[in-house]
């Protein structure tokens, strides 16, 4: 059972984590001009939403596997969704990376000498 909820939660850091790497991809002005098309933003936001109704339903399924009631794992996987995004925004500091791309700086450059 302990196997199965890590499995779970690995699986949703991942998810959160690619989320948010690839909505900096798309942010960087310096990146390939095919990444700065609006058909590249569509598509990607596409394969993210199906990426996240997948792995939100794979992981629901899971804790329900596991013995919780539908509506408590509802309320983790939506909780963990939440605290792992948290944590990526704060930990690769997302919000002054998306600064730097919205003034013409790689978001993927140093926040040291800043």
């Amino acid at each position: 059972m302990a196997a199965l909820v890590l499995r779970e939660l690995v699986g949703l850091v991942a998810v959160s984590g690619a989320i948010l790497l690839i909505g900096l991809i798309l942010r960087n002005p310096l990146g390939p001009p095919i990444l700065q098309t609006d058909f590249a933003a569509q598509t990607a936001g596409l394969v993210l939403t199906a990426g996240v109704l997948v792995a939100t339903v794979y992981a629901h399924q899971g804790f329900v596997a596991a013995g919780l009631e539908a509506t408590a794992a509802a309320a983790v996987v939506t909780a963990l969704i939440a605290v792992s995004v948290i944590l990526f925004w704060k930990g690769f500091r997302v919000g002054e990376r998306l600064k730097r791309a919205d003034e013409g700086r790689s978001p993927f450059g140093s926040l040291r000498d800043e």
